[in-house]
């Protein structure tokens, strides 16, 4: 048994330092309370340490309190910015920024922009609730009374307007008898204010035809007016925008399948983007003659739209044409064309001669019909060819194979770039038009695109065998730079499968043959993302 030995200290002995030593009333006390007293001792220590870990882990929110206590220093203007951004999202209202305190109530009630976006309506939008009203609807601040159309225009105040007039003689399928007389109100507010002095952009698209039809605008004028939205069956507000509205620059003309589109755009000399949208058969040439009398056009968009005639459509200033369900039967002269988008069973068609697009640029042909028609672009650089179904049987031809024909023909084989995508086709026929493309540059295989080995061992310039290629030779497309190929919309899994490693063997082949890609990627099934195949990376 160890025993304490003479002469030398407890506190040497057990190693305690002096300081910590006990005391002789210590020694005196039971051996539990100096049990209680050594604890209480260390207890500051650990506290500190706390709190200098509390310290470190609540800086990021000591920072966000600080960036939030200099709020109030913030000027009125940068606040007026930041609302903008937040009431342009679907479900941002300036009502709710006035709820947060009194000075953004103040600041938000005198930021113009917040308020400059009107529907007019003798209805009530409603959201979730259908008894609760709401003041918002779309981004626009809903007026559906007059006092409510006042104080909409006074915060305003003189800055631009975007108005909609969605006047209706029914409420949630409800007819209203008081509807016309609350509709008349609501105009001659915007008559009394000259509120349509300010308009800059108007839309009636969403009116009654009915109600407008009796409705007048005989002292509108609109000289700030950049953007139209409009019915054919609002005579007098078409009428009034023809003659008043000399800053127009966007023009979008929805017809009733009565009235024909027969406006004369010549003295609209800021015209730039025209789309003209029809239902049913109209009266008139289709729109050909307010074509024509536009002669400032950038941009022209065809929806429903059946246009033929002898005479030349002539456009010098167009550079993008977008035709939707349309017929169009007529020689065009569209020496600044770079874009031509033909969409949705548009059946394009001319009997007299060839047309002609010198600078043509992009063209897109998206499931249209294209009948006796031979292209001349010289300056072609992207073809895209869309839902193209190769579904009939011999011995009728294929649409895709019409479709090729037509391209061999036009003058479409010098575009450095193509892409194709949602196509059902047979490898070989595209096999056979890019040996006739020696000069392209990309390829661009996208979703729902179904190949063969054949259109593989082509672009890879070899035999591609169960696990290896052999027999190298030249490729198709020489001058290669980019390939591209997706595997989304493949349905049958084998065929995914065998395009994902024919991919990667045509890629190897052509670095192999010397004729090397410098940009090759994969997009698989499962993945949104193009990985590619010359290196790990992905992009």
């Amino acid at each position: 048994m160890n025993r304490p030995r003479r002469g030398v200290a407890k506190s040497e002995q057990t190693g305690e330092s002096r300081e910590d030593a006990p005391t002789a009333e210590d020694e005196r006390a039971p051996y539990g309370l100096r049990s209680r007293k050594k604890i209480a001792a260390s207890i500051p220590i650990e506290v500190a340490k706390q709190q200098e870990d509390t310290a470190l882990s609540a800086k990021p929110e000591n920072e966000q309190r600080a960036i939030v206590t200099r709020l109030p220093e913030f000027p009125d203007e940068v606040f007026s910015i930041v609302f903008e951004f937040y009431v342009e999202d679907y479900y941002g209202s300036p009502w709710t920024l006035m709820h947060v305190c009194r000075r953004w109530r103040t600041t938000a009630t005198h930021a113009r922009r917040l308020w400059s976006r009107i529907m007019v309506t003798q209805a009530i939008p409603r959201f979730y609730e259908p008894w609760e009203p709401s003041r918002r609807y779309l981004n626009y601040e809903v007026c559906h009374r007059e006092h409510l159309l006042r104080d909409a225009l006074a915060r305003v105040a003189s800055g631009p307007l975007d108005i909609r007039l969605a006047f209706t003689t029914a409420e949630h399928g409800i007819y209203r008898p008081e509807a016309d007389i609350l509709g008349r109100g609501l105009i001659e507010v915007l008559r009394s204010e000259k509120a349509y002095l300010r308009i800059r952009c108007l839309e009636a698209t969403r009116t009654s035809e009915a109600w407008l039809e009796h409705a007048t605008f005989e002292e509108f004028e609109f000289p700030s007016l950049q953007r139209a939205i409009l019915l054919t069956g609002s005579k007098d507000l078409v009428t009034r925008i023809q003659s008043t509205a000399s800053r127009l620059q966007n023009l979008d003309l929805t017809q009733n399948g009565v009235d024909p589109f027969n406006w004369n755009l010549s003295p609209l000399k800021y015209l730039t983007d025209l789309r003209l949208t029809k239902y049913g058969r109209p009266a008139g040439d289709g729109g050909f003659r307010m074509i024509a009398s536009a002669r400032h056009l950038v941009n022209l968009i065809l929806n429903l739209v059946n246009i033929s005639t002898r005479e030349t459509l002539s456009i010098p200033t167009l550079q993008r044409l977008n035709l939707w369900l349309s017929q169009i039967d007529v020689p065009l002269d569209l020496p600044q064309l770079q874009i031509l988008s033909l969409n949705n069973s548009t059946i394009f068609t001319t009997k007299e001669c060839p047309l002609t697009f010198p600078s043509l640029v992009t063209l897109n042909v998206e499931g249209c019909k294209l009948d006796g028609l031979f292209y001349i672009a010289p300056q072609l650089h992207t073809l895209s060819i869309s839902q193209i179904s190769d579904i009939s049987k011999p011995p009728r031809k294929s649409r895709f194979s019409i479709m090729l024909e037509q391209v061999v023909k036009s003058g479409f084989l010098s575009s450095r770039r193509l892409c194709l995508s949602r196509v059902s086709m047979d490898s070989k026929l595209l096999v056979e038009m890019l040996r006739e493309m020696p000069q392209l540059e990309e390829i661009e295989i996208g979703d729902g695109v179904p190949l063969q080995m054949v259109f593989f061992e082509a672009v890879g310039g070899c035999r591609i065998l169960a696990k290896k290629t052999s027999e190298h030779r030249e490729p198709v497309c020489t001058q290669l730079k980019s390939f591209r190929v997706s595997l989304h919309g493949i349905r049958k899994e084998a065929t995914e499968t065998a395009m994902l490693r024919w991919s990667h063997m045509a890629v190897q082949a052509r670095a192999e043959g010397k004729y090397p890609l410098e940009q090759a990627f994969l997009k698989e099934k499962n993945s949104i993302r193009w990985v590619s195949m010359l290196e790990p990376t992905s992009t």
